[in-house]
Parts: C-alpha cells; sequence; structure tokens
C-alpha cells in the first residue's frame, strides 16, 4: 500500500519491541485488547503519528516521510513506568527496522518533557491506581523508486 509508512513504522516498533523487552511485557498497537482485570504490568501501547513530509532540499521537491510514534508505558507505580519506557528507548534508539517498500533511516528518540503521571481511569485488579507516561521516537525513510523509474 503506498504511502502507508506511518503504520509500517509502528508495526515496525511493535514488532523490534516485543523481540527485546523481557516476557510478560505486552507491547499493544493503538490500543488494548485485554479487559482490565487480565493486565499485567507494565505493558507500553504504540500510538502512531501520521507522517509528515520533511523537505529533503532547497528547491523543495525532494521530500522524506518522518514518521513518528508516541510510546504510552503503564504500570503499578512511577518506577515501573520508568524502567519500561527506558527499556523501549534502549531497545529502539539507533535501530533501523526493515520496512518493505522503504530505505528506512535509523530510529531516534525525539526529547519530551511529560512528567509519569497517576492515572485516574485505570485501577488493577487489586484497587490500586496505575500510572502512566510516554517516550516518542521518529524514522525518517524514503520509498524505494519502482523498477524501471
Amino acid at each position: 500500500m503506498s504511502g502507508d509508512i506511518s503504520r509500517l513504522f509502528g508495526r515496525a516498533v511493535q514488532d523490534l519491541l516485543e523481540a527485546a523487552l523481557p516476557a510478560g511485557t505486552d507491547v499493544y498497537y493503538g490500543k488494548v485488547t485485554r479487559p482490565d482485570h487480565e493486565l499485567t504490568y507494565p505493558y507500553v501501547v504504540v500510538w502512531v503519528i501520521p507522517a509528515t513530509l520533511i523537505r529533503g532540499n532547497l528547491a523543495g521537491n525532494l521530500a522524506s516521510p518522518d514518521s513518528r510514534v508516541q510510546l504510552t508505558g503503564v504500570g503499578r507505580d512511577e518506577d515501573e513506568v520508568a524502567l519500561v519506557l527506558d527499556r523501549c528507548g534502549y531497545a529502539l534508539q539507533g535501530q533501523r527496522p526493515t520496512i518493505t517498500g522503504y530505505r528506512a533511516g535509523l530510529i531516534w528518540q525525539v526529547p519530551i518533557q511529560v512528567p509519569i503521571t497517576r492515572n485516574e481511569d485505570l485501577w488493577t485488579p487489586e484497587g490500586t491506581p496505575t500510572y502512566r507516561g510516554v517516550s516518542m521516537f521518529r524514522l525518517s525513510s524514503e520509498p524505494v523508486p519502482a523498477v524501471g523509474s
């Protein structure tokens, strides 16, 4: 599917995290697919942000898609969230994902200044609050030219 880099990048991030994070750490794409009472902590949700085109030269006739994903880490306390998001950073930073139809660059973490906060919308089955935090990563890529172009 042409112009599908955002979804493909999100799925590549999901695959990288599932391979790198400790067993039992769930990675969801776009939504949590388990009922609250079945969740295990910590877990991560990959949220895709639609790509933007970045001008690559002064003439403005070369533009590469710049894709981003937000990772939301959820845990039983602040330290659990910090740990899972740090592990995500180590798993993704500097990786070059394989994305069919694109020449992918390296994944880089985008600095954001968002603290870990208590989540008033999700409580553990034991009745304790959960906490959440976010990290963001980006990827620049170029479509691979069609053969004969």
